[in-house]
């Protein structure tokens, strides 16, 4: 070891000297953490991502664990021959209602609730029909109501109970009364597709995010070999967020499941300047070691001071009262020191274990300096235009209310058609407003 090593040479000549011990630790740790986090929880629940710091946020989480809460499974049929999906529909109500996790299901509604709405109709000066019909009837349509067993907090329990409802459905044969299904709203259903589409996120952002940087990494360090160099520290270390994001939150939700794919594009920077300066030095005639050290020393400050830079960026977020943003922030913070920490440690073992296949870069010809003048009228330009694009785009910048356009195409309210969008309406839950007791109500 060089007495005028700096701490990060030194730590890269002790990593270099303990190979097997430090490539054990390494697997060991990832093994036991992955088993104890891995696979994720996932949480498609929005509900459960907002503070409790707000009354309002408060209040509906209290509705939705009283009774299972509010919510409920709207299915929605359509058919040409009324009387006939009216009969259909109430078999079909009775099927529902015989699920483990299905407390009730209505095709009509109840005698005494029906009594209620029509004196509440009454009052408001509307004129209600006196008969039993089906539940909120519009144009041939017909509607059940499924209250399920449990509340929609729950994505494991929202995953099967749709699962159920859906078994059902498939197997009532309900083309042979001529009646079609047409829709299945509520927040069960948009739960459980939300956990669908997070697991989807997860690996379809990790996989191409992992294909993209293989082969820019392959073609700018000239080397097939330098995704393996550069991508086992960071694959490590993703494996150990993901565990990490487990243990802490207790699952993945919407934010985090592409935390890691962020995770895969910025760990890597730290890498490539320790290689490419590693290089230069080999080039330059050092020994794989001393040029592993000193690369360390020259470049490692500076890779320290950019990722922890970045992750105290990233951290501020978890003061955020959304606890989305706040967990995605805490995410990649811990992501990126834990990158940070497997690259000092375990990039100097591969890179001497690869030492000798590194391609030799031909020294380039000496660029001729751009004169300071072009230099400067260049930046002057570059930031009046980005500028002015800047303060226009503030200007025009709307804030968009609709937060079902965070969720899938085929889920985002916006996206749908007229009708479709009235039966989403009328499967929302209700407006609820809790009073202490009944005198308070009668009030």
């Amino acid at each position: 070891m060089s007495t005028t090593d700096g701490w990060l040479g030194r730590l890269a000549r002790w990593s270099l000297a303990h190979p097997w011990p430090v490539l054990g630790a390494t697997v060991l740790l990832t093994v036991v953490v992955g088993i104890l986090g891995l696979p994720p929880r996932i949480d498609a629940n929005v509900v459960s991502l907002l503070s409790d710091a707000q009354p309002q946020a408060r209040a509906l989480k209290a509705v939705a664990g009283e009774a299972g809460g509010i919510n409920t499974i709207t299915l929605t049929f359509r058919s040409d021959d009324p009387e006939r999906m009216r009969d259909r529909l109430d078999r079909l109500a009775y099927e529902l209602e015989a699920l483990d996790r299905v407390a009730f299901a209505f095709h009509r509604l109840p005698d005494d609730l029906a009594a209620d709405v029509r004196a509440h109709a009454r009052a408001l000066g509307d004129d209600p029909p006196e008969d039993d019909y089906a539940l909120l009837p519009m144009g041939g349509l017909g509607r059940i109501l499924v209250k399920p067993t449990a509340s929609n907090t729950d994505p494991a329990f929202c995953k099967d109970v749709v699962e159920d409802v859906t078994a059902v459905l498939d197997s009532a044969q309900l083309e042979v009364d001529h009646v079609e299904r047409v829709f299945a709203a509520g927040p069960y259903v948009y739960v459980a597709d939300g956990h669908e589409g997070i697991m989807t996120d997860l690996t379809r952002t990790v996989g191409v995010t992992a294909g993209l940087v293989l082969v820019v990494l392959a073609l700018g360090m000239r080397s097939v070999r330098a995704p393996l160099v550069l991508g086992v520290p960071v694959l490590i270390s993703a494996i150990l967020q993901l565990s990490a994001l487990s243990l802490l939150f207790g699952s993945l939700n919407t934010f985090t499941s592409f935390g890691t794919a962020l995770l895969v594009g910025l760990g890597l920077d730290s890498g490539i300047h320790l290689w490419m300066r590693t290089r230069e030095l080999r080039r330059d005639g050092l020994e794989v070691e001393d040029a592993i050290a000193c690369a360390w020393d020259t470049v490692g400050p500076a890779c320290v001071t950019a990722t922890l830079t970045s992750a105290a960026g990233f951290a501020v977020l978890g003061l955020a009262e959304f606890r989305g943003l706040a967990h995605l922030g805490i995410s990649l913070a811990i992501g990126l020191v834990l990158c940070l920490v497997a690259t000092g440690v375990l990039l100097p073992i591969l890179l001497r274990a690869f030492d000798r296949r590194l391609p030799r870069i031909r020294p380039r010809p000496a660029v001729r300096p751009t004169p300071r003048r072009t230099s400067v009228i260049g930046l002057v330009v570059l930031l009046l235009v980005g500028g002015g694009a800047s303060v226009f785009g503030a200007f025009n910048l709307r804030f968009q209310h609709d937060i079902t356009l965070m969720n899938r195409d085929r889920m985002a309210f916006s996206k749908l058609d007229e009708a479709t969008r009235e039966l989403v309406r009328q499967a929302y839950p209700p407006v609820v407003v809790t009073l202490p007791d009944a005198d308070a109500a009668a009030a």
